[in-house]
């Protein structure tokens, strides 16, 4: 009889424990810390050989039950366990339901960075329940909100126009304007991903605000939220673009203020200069000493331009 192997946090595994038990057939849980630091190669190998105890075979099923951790996870271990098994995701953050769950990136962190080792291997399903995000702390709905802000600064000003206008029925979980929210994200990044499935250009665009927020991330030891790190992220690179003069100040003014109302650009502590550099030089999008960054050219567009390891450090003070 096939078996579904589901795959979640400590925290989730106590708020749905019964609604997990329930969620497929002949299935089991195999659980992990909740947290960043569970994206390790330690942790596809404890997860592996939970898979092996219960004979889980090339015909089972693999299920994320979480938000982007539990994906990342769940994906590169479906992509390696027998050289490739089936998975489904199912998204329970506003994060993983706007971006992380759309696209097969998966992967682990490792001392030398972010993702560094992944692979892409696209889900079977992706099924999305926007009932999950009630039980979510308000932090992690702004969280998530910097992907969707992301997305509408690259690719659709009628959905930064619509997040401006729409900031308290979000902050109160408004299932209707989320639903709108997550559906136009969904459109967005599938479109982006058709183009250019394993990454080799036109998708970078979704990475606007990820290499320095990538670096941010892991010179705090990941104490700064995903989210928050990529609205610093992209506030860095807003100002790359005005001083490359791609893109006008009134535009950039108004972007780091729909930031600010989702309080996604308050002070964090201070983190160390020579772990954020260190953490751009392994960029992925890196050659030699320039990096491939997409900037906003104006709320809703984005074009490609290589910059200069120097002029990304100039605004690194």
């Amino acid at each position: 009889m096939k078996q579904y192997a589901i795959i979640t946090d400590d925290n989730l595994a106590k708020i749905y424990k019964k609604e997990l038990s329930e969620l497929y057939p002949n299935s089991f849980l195999c659980v992990v810390r909740a947290g960043e630091k569970s994206k390790s190669l330690k942790t596809i190998e404890k997860l592996t050989s939970m898979l092996s105890k219960k004979n889980f075979s090339k015909s089972d099923t693999l299920v994320a039950f979480g938000g982007g951790v539990i994906g990342d996870i769940t994906g590169l271990l479906a992509s390696l366990y027998m050289r490739g098994v089936t998975f489904i995701n199912i998204p329970t953050t506003l994060l993983a339901m706007c971006d992380a769950s759309i696209g097969g990136k998966n992967g682990v962190d490792t001392e030398d960075g972010k993702n560094i080792l992944g692979t892409i291997y696209q889900p079977h399903a992706v099924i999305i329940q926007p009932k999950y995000l009630k039980s979510l702390p308000l932090k992690e709905i702004k969280n998530g909100m910097a992907e969707a802000i992301k997305m509408a600064i690259i690719k659709d000003k009628k959905m930064f126009n619509f997040i401006e206008q729409n900031r308290e029925k979000i902050l109160k979980k408004e299932i209707l304007t989320l639903k709108k929210i997550i559906t136009r994200c969904g459109e967005i990044k599938s479109e982006i991903v058709e183009n250019d499935e394993k990454d080799t250009g036109s998708r970078h665009i979704l990475n606007y605000g990820h290499t320095i927020g990538h670096a941010i991330e892991r010179a705090s030891n990941y104490t700064i939220e995903h989210g928050k790190a990529v609205a610093l992220g992209i506030g860095y690179e807003n100002q790359i673009a005005l001083n490359k003069k791609t893109i006008q100040k009134s535009e950039v003014d108004r972007i780091q203020k729909i930031f600010n109302d989702f309080a996604l650009t308050e002070k964090v502590k201070k983190v160390s200069m020579k772990k954020l550099h260190a953490g751009i030089l392994h960029d992925k999008k890196r050659k030699n000493d320039t990096i491939h960054l997409y900037l906003p050219t104006s709320i809703g567009s984005a074009q490609a331009y290589d910059i200069s390891l120097k002029d990304i450090q100039t605004v690194l003070v």
